[in-house]
């Protein structure tokens, strides 16, 4: 086999495992970061906290959309 056949192939192995690893990654990311959020939704659900202070909160520091926070919230609500 030539040497610039082996080397392509080489490579387009080694680019697909990195595309595998980076997805796994990427899935771990977004699972950890809605633990998160759901953890510290349930937490500002429970406080004393008026409702637009936590839309407010949660908008701010997860940028979510205001429908997104509402839902959200009115989840939350439902499980606790």
């Amino acid at each position: 086999m030539p040497a610039a056949l082996n080397y392509c192939l080489f490579d387009e192995i080694r680019q697909s495992i990195l595309d595998k690893k980076n997805g796994e990654l990427n899935e771990a990311h977004d699972q950890g970061f809605q633990v998160c959020l759901f953890k510290t939704l349930d937490l500002l659900v429970d406080s004393k906290l008026k409702e637009e202070d936590i839309v407010s909160l949660l908008q701010k520091h997860f940028d979510l959309r205001r429908s997104e926070v509402e839902n959200l919230i009115r989840t939350a609500k439902n499980r606790s």
